[in-house]
């Protein structure tokens, strides 16, 4: 699926552990035909979001680049949150 340095991807794959560990990343992954991901965060702002994504080791190098969107939940099946009809 990946044809980039492995030593970076290895370094990603360990940032995203360190903030899945921590409860700053909800949710993350490649899309099925590897060419984007997902990160969904939870943080206090979009510049804790960013500085967090900035610290990545994939983006640091310039493997990776990321946009940052804010997200209002309608529906969340894990907290039960179901915005009124």
């Amino acid at each position: 699926m990946f044809d980039q340095d492995p030593r970076v991807l290895r370094d990603h794959l360990a940032h995203m552990r360190r903030l899945f560990d921590s409860d700053a990343l909800l949710l993350g992954g490649p899309a099925y035909d590897g060419r984007s991901g997902i990160a969904l965060l939870e943080t206090p702002s979009l510049d804790g979001a960013a500085a967090l994504i900035g610290d990545d080791p994939a983006v640091r190098t310039g493997l990776f680049t990321y946009t940052i969107r804010r997200l209002t939940p309608y529906f969340d099946a894990f907290d039960g949150t179901r915005s009124p009809r």
